[in-house]
């Protein structure tokens, strides 16, 4: 036990982090991310649309040409959930680019903001800088996770909105029940 005992403290005494601020480490988080994103778009073809991703371009299109929420530009669509499309919409509304590798950096925009939000959330959980920052790189960097930006699907997003979500509810349920729990 010892022997172990010294070995962890030999480990985290070398792995020492200078005192950041939980913002600073969103930064790093994200920034490491959408580094790697960008650099994932850069190295790797543009990947046609298909399915999904057509219908999600075609109405993010529509929007930001002021044709409203519509595949086709004439007649409403109801069969794709709004969120998603209105925002990458709105994304090609301000940068006036509705090309895929401009979805695409939407995307790793959103990635790098979900995998910052990890961050935060496991630092709530684990109390521990360096437990978190691997979890959040990892969920960053991991290739399934960050290959997502190549496609305009409204995964990234979701990621990001839910971990949000779970982190106001433990901090909800830590106000509400504090002494209780």
């Amino acid at each position: 036990m010892t022997l172990m005992k010294n070995f962890s403290f030999i480990i985290m005494d070398n792995l020492k982090f200078k005192k950041l601020s939980s913002a600073a480490y969103f930064f790093i988080v994200a920034g490491l991310t959408f580094a790697a994103g960008i650099g994932l778009l850069k190295i790797s073809p543009q990947i046609s649309p298909v399915s999904d991703d057509i219908e999600y371009y075609a109405l993010a299109s529509n929007i930001a040409q002021g044709n409203g929420f519509s595949i086709d530009g004439q007649n409403p669509s109801i069969y794709r959930p709004p969120l998603f499309s209105t925002l990458l919409g709105g994304w090609f509304y301000l940068t006036q680019n509705n090309s895929l590798f401009s979805g695409s950096m939407f995307q790793a925009i959103i990635h790098a903001l979900g995998a910052g939000m990890a961050f935060f959330l496991f630092f709530h959980i684990f109390k521990s800088t360096h437990i978190s920052l691997f979890l959040a790189l990892w969920l960053g960097l991991m290739p399934p996770h960050i290959s997502r930006i190549m496609l305009l699907m409204q995964e990234p997003l979701i990621a990001l909105l839910t971990t949000f979500s779970i982190l106001l509810t433990l901090k909800f349920i830590e106000i509400v029940f504090k002494g209780i729990i």
